[in-house]
């Protein structure tokens, strides 16, 4: 896996690099905020687009859901919360286990949905991002949610993280998730959706933008807690 590292760290940070031009945003000062009332998230030290546009409500230029998106939960549920993440953030391994824990309290009325914002700073979040999308390909979208958990298990047991220990365990053939791995296939697929999120008024990791009957009405930013994940599903199933 480290040649994939070493292969594609300069083709991803040209990528990178275009779309903070194209944005006129700069990214390359993310840092850890400490725990407070706000929730938890790692963030720039900037607004991305800027008060004007953060009063134009930015969350509404998010993408439309698609089937390319990755659903945990009832795909036709009323409400949907698509959530710009990083594998690696310890606080969206945090939200991680709070939106899980949402989608099985309230069954088919909420959907998570999983987008790609892998920070420069963690360096496994990258490799992490096309693994998952190797899998989900090879093995079905369950193995997605599947490797996401082993990986955040992984993460934050302190040891050396092994993508792919973690790939073998879930039963993918090694040959074929290689081939799937080192093409970089999935680069734009990744690099679409860290776009979508500057777009959308990301200012940090986590930041989820909630949709109700397919159209986007809200934001949670940042790790927030169950009771205030449930709080904002409870406004929108009234």
């Amino acid at each position: 896996m480290s040649k994939f590292i070493e292969k594609y760290s300069v083709p991803v940070a040209i990528i990178v690099a275009g779309l903070f031009v194209a944005g006129a945003v700069v990214l390359t000062n993310f840092y850890t905020k400490p725990l407070d009332s706000e929730g938890q998230l790692a963030q720039v030290n900037e607004p991305l687009l800027g008060e004007e546009a953060n009063n134009l409500e930015p969350f509404k230029n998010v993408k439309l859901l698609s089937d390319n998106d990755h659903f945990l939960g009832n795909k036709d549920a009323k409400i949907k919360i698509v959530t710009f993440s990083d594998f690696q953030c310890p606080y969206c391994i945090r939200f991680e286990e709070n939106m899980r824990q949402a989608v099985s309290d309230y069954s088919n009325d909420v959907a998570w949905v999983f987008r790609h914002f892998p920070l420069d700073s963690h360096e496994y979040a990258m490799p992490a991002a096309i693994a998952s999308e190797c899998i989900a390909e090879l093995k079905g979208e369950d193995y997605f949610w599947k490797f996401m958990e082993k990986f955040s298990s992984e993460s934050l047991s302190g040891e050396q993280i092994s993508i792919n220990s973690i790939v073998l365990s879930l039963g993918v053939n090694e040959s074929d998730f290689n081939d799937c791995y080192d093409s970089g296939r999935y680069l734009q697929k990744v690099s679409d959706n860290f776009a979508d999120g500057i777009e959308s008024g990301l200012q940090g990791t986590p930041y989820s933008v909630v949709f109700v009957d397919g159209s986007p009405v809200d934001i949670i930013n940042g790790a927030q807690s169950l009771a205030w994940i449930k709080d904002v599903i409870s406004q929108y199933l009234e």
